[in-house]
């Protein structure tokens, strides 16, 4: 699992490199395309063998540009995140000292490959970065910059596969689609709420729901909504899916949350702790809305999910499956299951069966 979440960093950097790439290429384009060879040299000081017939100029570009992409997307994937607690004007300097240095280092390596190395040793820094061409390269580096970590942004904004169906229009109209849903809600979320204040309250669901982040990716899941202290995670169910990565979900974010209690107790004073509901079946999967639009998921699946999930406390379970579930996983030996008679859900008609998961013992003690 941990596999599938270094692949979506991978992913992450990648896009960062792409977007590097292709803004360096219109960049280009854009500067030398209607310009003869001859005036190269005579506007930037440009050495006659990099012309545009000999690529060269291309090449080199390309040789500083990749590595810098990969530099600026490790970056916004491993390190930026970790500023997230710092106060924006540190973040902010943080920020511009990293992007100062690279700018620096990328512009003494493009003199260097240019031909122009010389001027290092004859000139200052100062006197260096005067020239003509600094003003536009450095407005080119922040505005490549500036649209790579908006990329980032978004894609963890609305989801890695969002846009992708929004260009696919994949969900424009009504799509029937099998699913696995997951209700985690908090517990004893409304004295927590009295004892912190508001605020505090708030900065503790953040804490929550940034270390489950992580835990989703890992376990192919989605996040499909934040709604107060309750968060919806999604699977879309293909061939040879794997049922049991559900509850290996919920697990592993509860011994997550174990091993990070000194940091919850020390800024909170508080243990936090969910229960979970996780049903399958089909739903329909359609894009809604004109401003703010998102992919919306309708179907009696995630009524009863919700029930379930209400049911776990007077049941005195961490977690309830469905029995459409459970029929997928029951044959599994991580997990003892109990089974629970559950009457009188609301909105729901008639007997239903659930099953309370707990982890084996064998399984416990390894």
């Amino acid at each position: 699992m941990k596999g599938k979440l270094m692949f979506n960093h991978i992913k992450e950097v990648v896009y960062v490199a792409v977007v590097w790439i292709l803004i360096t290429a219109f960049f280009l384009f854009i500067k030398f395309n209607d310009l003869p060879d001859g005036c190269l040299y005579e506007m930037y000081a440009v050495p006659e063998a990099l012309t545009k017939t000999s690529r060269h100029q291309y090449q080199i570009t390309f040789f500083i540009v990749v590595p810098l992409g990969i530099i600026f997307g490790i970056l916004h994937t491993f390190v930026y995140p970790a500023f997230r607690r710092k106060k924006p004007l540190v973040v902010a300097l943080l920020r511009l000292l990293i992007f100062a240095t690279l700018t620096t280092l990328v512009y003494y390596i493009a003199l260097f490959f240019s031909g122009q190395d010389a001027m290092m040793h004859s000139k200052s820094l100062f006197d260096v970065f005067r020239r003509n061409t600094t003003e536009t390269i450095i407005i080119y580096m922040l505005s490549t910059e500036y649209i790579a970590g908006l990329v980032i942004l978004l894609r963890r904004s609305l989801g890695g596969n969002y846009l992708y169906h929004i260009v696919k229009n994949t969900y424009n109209n009504p799509k029937e689609e099998e699913r696995v849903f997951m209700f985690l809600d908090m517990e004893n979320s409304t004295p927590s709420a009295q004892q912190l204040g508001h605020l505090n309250f708030s900065k503790y669901v953040q804490d929550c729901f940034w270390d489950l982040s992580d835990i989703v990716l890992k376990y192919n899941g989605e996040i499909y909504q934040y709604v107060g202290d309750e968060a919806v995670i999604t699977w879309k169910v293909a061939n040879n899916f794997k049922f049991k990565q559900c509850i290996d979900l919920y697990f592993a974010y509860k011994d997550l949350l174990k091993h990070r209690e000194s940091f919850y107790q020390k800024r909170y004073g508080i243990q936090p702790a969910f229960k979970c509901a996780i049903h399958s079946g089909k739903v329909s999967a359609v894009m809604v809305g004109n401003y703010k639009r998102e992919i919306a998921y309708h179907g009696n699946v995630l009524n009863l999910c919700a029930r379930l999930q209400a049911a776990c406390k007077e049941n005195e379970a961490d977690m309830l499956l469905s029995e459409n579930f459970y029929n997928h996983i029951k044959n599994q030996s991580e997990y003892t299951i109990d089974t629970v008679e559950l009457l009188n859900l609301r909105g729901i008609e008639g007997l239903q069966m659930a099953y309370k998961v707990f982890k084996s013992k064998n399984t416990q003690e390894c």
